[in-house]
């Protein structure tokens, strides 16, 4: 009974918190969901309008030249092992490839044959961004039930370093499927 209050008081506080890249531009709107369903697949199969509406939508940028973001992969794959993919729908969204070594996507299919997601991997466009607004990669937005933004990031609760290591999105997770048992 104590862990429910506390979960449910947790929910409402990460709800409440105020995060610039969860909450920069809406929650998983008309708009972004028709972005997401129109990206070409790169890997895995496309998502269809079931897959935005589990429980918990995370979708990150990445680059195959940025050493961060092969970390954050590694992280997103221990995730979809640890929630499964009816709680959890995860989309690698690739983005500025133009940048790295190789822009005609040599560099990205490694990338991609490496790490062989257990989920969609997408090929991000301008809609994409005019749509999400990255500020990089990786950039990552969690969005809950009916695509509310979900905080992450040093204030977050659960979330104790600058930088996201894993931890705010696994209490993120943990908090919003706690909240769905009660």
């Amino acid at each position: 009974m104590k862990i429910l209050a506390m979960a449910t008081i947790l929910l409402t506080v990460i709800a409440s918190v105020a995060d610039p890249v969860a909450a920069a531009g809406p929650g998983l709107d008309d708009a972004r969901r028709a972005v997401l369903l129109d990206s070409p697949a790169i890997h895995g199969p496309a998502p269809d309008a079931a897959a935005l509406d589990r429980p918990i939508v995370v979708v990150v940028t990445w680059a195959s030249w940025c050493l961060s973001c092969h970390l954050e992969i590694q992280r997103l794959i221990e995730a979809h092992a640890r929630y499964g993919s009816e709680n959890l729908t995860i989309l690698a969204v690739n983005l500025f490839e133009e940048y790295g070594r190789s822009p005609e996507g040599r560099e990205r299919d490694l990338f991609v044959k490496r790490y062989d997601p257990p989920f969609a991997v997408l090929q991000g466009n301008r809609d994409f961004t005019a749509a999400f607004a990255p500020v990089g990669v990786p950039s990552l937005f969690v969005f809950g039930p009916g695509g509310t933004p979900v905080p992450l990031g040093p204030d977050a609760p659960g979330t104790e370093l600058t930088s996201l290591d894993g931890s705010g999105l696994q209490a993120a997770i943990d908090c919003i499927l706690a909240g769905r048992a009660s």
